[in-house]
């Protein structure tokens, strides 16, 4: 007789030599889901997202939550701002911060493979104010997400690995740096204005040379001092399939873990946006690569902080003067393969933007065309009159436009928090404001923008970077392109240090003030 043995895997692999995997410990095995909150179903159902609820708001963290289970997945994200000052007072801190983020990372690949294995993601970047967390998966195993990737972020691998690691990211950042001196000019220009015009900024060339004396043993002080001896403090969104009490003991696992001594709220560091207070302001600069044969033009018109129907006005002029724009100086006077423009509000300041880059023509020329283009707005403006409701109508469906993912739906709140102006309700106010502009509004705000300055229209600052076939050229040459209106920074760093900024709003949900 024939007889036959059944043998299981497990008992199969070891005569085989070989193993099965470890189990991957962010696969779940609980899918269930949590009811929708009945108002954040009837926002959905409006096209609106729904503000997160303040849990609390303490000096050590504070803590944002929303229960969707809307997209119909048994997940959740956790996004978490932590404020370190250390970090932004010196390019020294900022580029420590950059290689934490970078030998984290690193460190972190396996887990971030098993991860992406179970569809989830971790992820840990470095900013002006600290570093931003970010966990996302399957809702029952997010903790242990967020456990392994705080344990990484506080226990820096030393040795000959951990040497190892960092000079090899070292060696990455430096060649990063380096080759930001080959950016693309218009790449460079938005460089150069955002330097000027925020409170923290470093340039790649002060990044480069604090970057190049670091050693592992300073990164390894570095990850200490703002573990275990600085005050810093944590600020998260839990949004998706958690309750109120799993998000709160998330936050205070990343609070224990990250925070030694209380900062209060008052007291974190945010990023600041200068106040141009009506000025017209010049920069010309020359591209750091003398070979780059382009240069660029940016023109920043700075609308400052706007209510919901000046938000509104904003928008509907932006769009009117967007393809027009670009019609013109790419399409029909050939500038160059970069123009475009759009309007952005960081930190709730809102600046309508233009951009050209050109081989053609050096930038003071390019500046006039640009100049030459706004004077022809209020024609433009005024041709639109019969589609008027029909750019109300297309602003107002992108304003409101609900998000199709979770992630989507992070990526709408997480920024007004981080950013720390809490206007989550801040898209469908400027919706709703646009039933009542007029075309007269536009038209209106258009008029502001050809005022100059000193008769009531808007702070500008004007970029010209020059590229190797467009030398610098003298004031005198400058002002008979652009205008004597405009006055040029004569010194960057002296400009900033006197600069004022807009105060920082510090708002809780729709206007209910944070306490520290």
């Amino acid at each position: 007789t024939t007889e036959i043995y059944t043998l299981s895997l497990h008992d199969a692999l070891p005569i085989c030599g070989l193993t099965l995997p470890e189990e991957n410990a962010f696969l779940p095995s609980d899918f269930k889901l949590l009811a929708q909150p009945t108002r954040a179903a009837a926002s959905a159902a409006a096209g609106a997202a729904e503000p997160p609820q303040l849990l609390f708001n303490r000096s050590s963290g504070t803590l944002w939550h929303r229960i969707e289970t809307s997209f119909g997945l048994p997940m959740a994200t956790m996004q978490i701002s932590w404020a370190v000052p250390r970090v932004g007072r010196s390019a020294r801190g900022a580029v420590l911060a950059q290689m934490l983020e970078l030998c984290v990372r690193e460190q972190l690949r396996a887990v971030s493979y098993d991860a992406g294995v179970a569809g989830s993601a971790v992820a840990l970047g470095s900013s002006t104010s600290g570093f931003e967390l970010s966990a996302y998966g399957y809702s029952q195993r997010l903790e242990t997400l967020l456990a392994t990737m705080l344990d990484n972020v506080v226990d820096l691998e030393q040795g000959y690995k951990g040497i190892k690691r960092f000079k090899e990211q070292k060696s990455r950042l430096l060649r990063a740096l380096a080759d930001a001196a080959k950016q693309a000019p218009n790449a460079y220009a938005a460089q150069v204005s955002q330097h000027l015009t925020r409170r923290t900024h470093w340039l790649p060339e002060q990044l480069l040379a604090a970057l190049k004396p670091l050693k592992m043993a300073d990164l390894a002080n570095f990850g200490k001092a703002i573990t275990r001896d600085d005050r810093t403090s944590v600020e998260g969104l839990v949004l998706g399939n958690l309750d109120a009490a799993r998000a709160e003991k998330m936050l205070s696992a990343a609070s224990s873990t990250l925070v030694a001594a209380p900062l209060a709220f008052g007291e974190r560091p945010r990023q600041g946006v200068v106040d141009l207070q009506q000025q017209a302001l010049v920069l010309p600069v020359a591209h750091p690569n003398t070979d780059e044969p382009n240069s660029a033009v940016q023109l920043a018109l700075q609308f400052g902080r706007l209510g919901p129907r000046q938000a509104a006005t904003a928008e509907l002029l932006s769009d009117m003067l967007g393809q027009p724009f670009f019609n013109e100086l790419r399409t029909h006077q050939q500038l160059g393969y970069i123009v475009g423009s759009g309007l952005s509000s960081a930190q709730a300041v809102y600046t309508l933007g233009f951009v050209v880059q050109s081989a053609v023509q050096p930038p003071a020329e390019v500046s006039k065309r640009i100049l030459a283009f706004l004077a022809t707005g209020p024609e433009l403006v005024a041709n639109n009159s019969a589609d008027f409701r029909s750019f109300v109508a297309a602003a107002q469906a992108e304003l409101r436009e609900p998000p199709k993912r979770l992630s989507q739906a992070s990526d709408q709140l997480w920024p007004r928090i981080a950013e720390g102006t809490y206007r989550f309700e801040w898209a469908r106010s400027v919706a709703d404001a646009m039933d009542e502009v007029t075309l007269a509004d536009v038209q209106a705000m258009m008029t502001r923008v050809l005022a100059k300055p000193k008769d009531g229209g808007y702070g500008r600052l004007l970029v010209l970077v020059h590229g190797k076939d467009h030398p610098l050229d003298s004031s005198t040459a400058l002002a008979a392109k652009i205008g004597e209106q405009f006055v040029a920074v004569a010194d960057s760093a002296a400009f900033s240090q006197k600069a004022t900024f807009y105060t920082n709003l510090y708002t809780g949900h729709q206007g209910a003030r944070l306490r520290s």
